[in-house]
């Protein structure tokens, strides 16, 4: 597949996604999220780990139908660190690995408003770890985060949290992150 075909595929669904699915199913759905992340962590593949900066927005929601399972889309990218830094040279390549994910998670109070969510889930990843490697591969991710709901009655409102995400894709380069990140999430109901 060639990679103008994967943009226009990604554009076209996440366009469907977010005009087509919350009108047909907005009765169904219980809570709606969008948020974010930044945070550090490490990146991998047949290669040794190198450090990243770590960026991730995402849309969450639970139905009626899976009441107390968030199903959450995102998408992260993990990018060297030294991308961020003052570089003379423009022909510098900095390897980063592309991640679109599709997870299921699990929240658990702890206290009124402290909870525990954890998660699994499919992603694709995109290794470009050299200038010349562009491989895309599927595989699978574990989440976890301890955070705060700074919301009223369980309504509209933010929440916030530090987590852990793990992934690894089944591909040739065996492409695998990790990162730690701070993370804010925003209810829409």
């Amino acid at each position: 597949m060639n990679n103008k075909f994967k943009k226009y595929l990604l554009i076209i669904t996440s366009l469907a996604y977010l005009s087509i699915f919350p009108s047909i199913s907005s009765a169904q759905i219980n809570t709606l999220m969008f948020g974010g992340s930044v945070g550090f962590g490490e990146i991998k593949s047949n290669t040794p780990q190198q450090s990243t900066l770590n960026l991730r927005i995402l849309t969450e929601f639970e139905t009626s139908f899976w009441a107390g399972v968030y199903f959450r889309f995102s998408y992260q990218i993990a990018k060297d660190f030294e991308a961020f830094l003052p570089d003379t040279s423009p022909q510098s390549h900095f390897p980063y690995l592309q991640i679109f994910g599709f997870t299921g998670n699990i929240k658990q109070y702890l206290d009124k408003n402290i909870f525990l969510k954890e998660g699994a889930g499919l992603i694709a990843v995109n290794d470009r770890l050299f200038k010349t490697r562009d491989i895309w591969g599927a595989g699978v991710t574990f989440n976890a985060m301890l955070g705060l709901d700074l919301r009223e009655n369980f309504g509209e409102g933010f929440t916030i949290g530090a987590g852990v995400d793990y992934g690894l894709a089944f591909n040739f380069e065996n492409s695998q992150f990790y990162s730690f990140s701070a993370q804010l999430d925003y209810y829409l109901f």
